[in-house]
């Protein structure tokens, strides 16, 4: 988790609120020789507190010369509903930011055993999967450490006390109208006195068990996940409905919790309810689900994830022959005058209003060939295409009438002649090749 010490030792950040907790790793880290960079959020919700807090974690800083950076960041103008979810993005934001900046190595918090038992009870209350158990990770992905996540808070405490080294008490902590601070005393308290006196480090075990074995599937989920989704555009995924249903249940759970981490714009978090809505479209013939930041399909025998983005909107003018990106830019269309035997499109079109588009309700032509028009729902639903790729469906147009579309191929009306000289191709391709 932490390096070897020393002044050759990488910079390490340290999120500093002033709390007895974050203090003390802060000292420690400093004793052991660690380059620091101390990191302070003020929230601006307690007032003259707050600015109390920030004035305490300067002062300290400038004692042990140690670099600091402050942001003011208030919540209430982020997430007015759920303050505490807006905090926690805040932070990460905050400590994405400081990271990329100052070239910091990893940022260490000062979340200690008691943190742990505390978040392991309330996420046990709410339901949790056996991945949220593990509750509170010695390291992430997003290079946070927590040192002293063996270490009870009392113990700490005691430590500060002994030498003599000054901290702030938030009194938010002792509000026991918040659910943690109730937790913390009046419930971690009673299973102590009444139910077994290592009721903190006994939470904290099961939470260290719990990490061991989400990191052993979180290996098996990645190498597998290859084999069970493939990468669609507009940065979706597809897979094969039936091939995941024939998966244990608890590798289908994670395999799809990984395609919506991958799929999803980032908004709000997934809680167990929203994975169980995930998993209840797979046996569907058809069905769709919106969470946060992504959309699920079931069409046909495919399960179609997505992020939640808005269909293009649009047109691209087309200018002669070359290529030509689709609204969205995942796809381009390509025009290109071939000497042919009269296949594709009369060369005229280029002289008039040709335009790129998408799929519109109620679109319909009659394709070379067809005895009359019909509606391109119609096609999609002969040709089985599925739902999510419609809307993303490129078409060539003449003014409001349709000259061409993606497999379907021309209309009957702008079909080159067979005895002409040269026509029209027209290819789609993605971005990437």
């Amino acid at each position: 988790m932490l390096p070897p010490p020393g002044p050759s030792a990488p910079l390490l950040g340290v999120a500093l609120s002033g709390g007895g907790d974050s203090v003390a790793l802060l000292h420690l880290l400093h004793r052991l020789g660690y380059p620091l960079h101390a990191l302070h959020l003020n929230h601006l919700l307690r007032g003259a507190e707050s600015d109390a807090d920030e004035s305490f974690v300067r002062s300290l800083c400038g004692s042990l010369s140690i670099p600091l950076t402050v942001r003011r960041s208030d919540p209430r103008a982020a997430f007015p509903s759920n303050l505490e979810a807006a905090g926690r993005s805040l932070r990460r934001a905050f400590f994405a930011e400081s990271r990329a900046e100052l070239h910091l190595h990893r940022i260490a918090t000062g979340h200690s055993q008691t943190d742990q038992a505390e978040t392991l009870l309330l996420r046990l209350l709410r339901g949790s999967s056996p991945r949220g158990l593990a509750a509170i990770l010695p390291i992430t992905r997003e290079s946070l450490i927590r040192p002293l996540l063996d270490v009870p808070r009392e113990e700490i405490r005691d430590w500060l006390l002994a030498e003599g080294l000054p901290f702030r008490d938030d009194a938010t902590n002792a509000d026991t109208s918040r659910l943690r601070a109730r937790v913390r005393h009046t419930l971690l308290p009673v299973l102590a006195r009444d139910y077994n006196p290592s009721a903190i480090p006994a939470l904290a075990r099961l939470a260290s068990l719990a990490y061991e074995d989400e990191r052993y599937w979180a290996a098996l989920t990645r190498k597998l996940f290859p084999r069970f989704f493939t990468p669609a555009p507009f940065g979706a995924f597809t897979a094969d409905a039936a091939a995941l249903l024939r998966t244990p249940p608890a590798l289908r759970r994670r395999l799809l919790r990984a395609a919506l981490d991958r799929a999803r714009l980032p908004c709000g978090e997934l809680s167990h309810h929203h994975i169980a809505r995930a998993l209840a479209i797979l046996p569907r013939a058809s069905a769709s689900a919106t969470l946060p930041g992504v959309i699920l399909r079931r069409s046909f025998h495919l399960l179609h994830i997505a992020p939640a983005l808005p269909p293009p909107a649009g047109r691209v003018l087309i200018e002669g022959p070359g290529s030509y990106p689709f609204p969205g830019g995942e796809l381009h269309l390509q025009l290109r005058v071939y000497n042919t035997d009269g296949r594709g499109l009369d060369r005229s079109i280029l002289d008039g209003p040709l335009s790129l588009s998408g799929w519109k309700p109620g679109d319909g032509y009659r394709p070379l060939g067809a005895a009359r028009r019909v509606k391109l729902t119609v096609l999609f639903q002969n040709a089985r295409i599925p739902s999510w790729e419609r809307p993303f469906w490129p078409i060539l147009r003449w003014n409001d009438e349709i000259v061409w579309s993606r497999l379907f191929g021309p209309a009957a009306e702008f079909a080159a002649a067979s005895d002409a000289a040269a026509s029209v191709g027209v290819h789609i391709a993605l971005s990437s090749g």
